[in-house]
């Protein structure tokens, strides 16, 4: 069980790297931290709702027609 432990956990790690790594995918999160900073004093310190669930649209946007779980999958292989 450990062995399979570590190996998921380095797959999901090479892919939180390879992820964050997309120049689209690092744009969209600077973006949001900017954002995020410029108006945290307003926010309370929360990230807003509306914006979180406009980002995930995005991200959805950039899987090309395909189920975004699907494209997930595939990476982490």
């Amino acid at each position: 069980m450990n062995h399979l432990y570590k190996f998921i956990k380095k797959q999901i790690n090479n892919f939180c790297k390879k992820f964050l790594l997309d120049d689209n995918i690092k744009n969209m999160f600077f973006r949001e931290a900017r954002i995020f900073e410029r108006d945290k004093d307003k926010l309370n310190g929360f990230y807003p709702y509306d914006r979180a669930t406009k980002l995930g649209v995005s991200l959805k946007g950039l899987a090309e027609d395909e189920n975004y779980l699907d494209t997930i999958r595939k990476r982490i292989c």
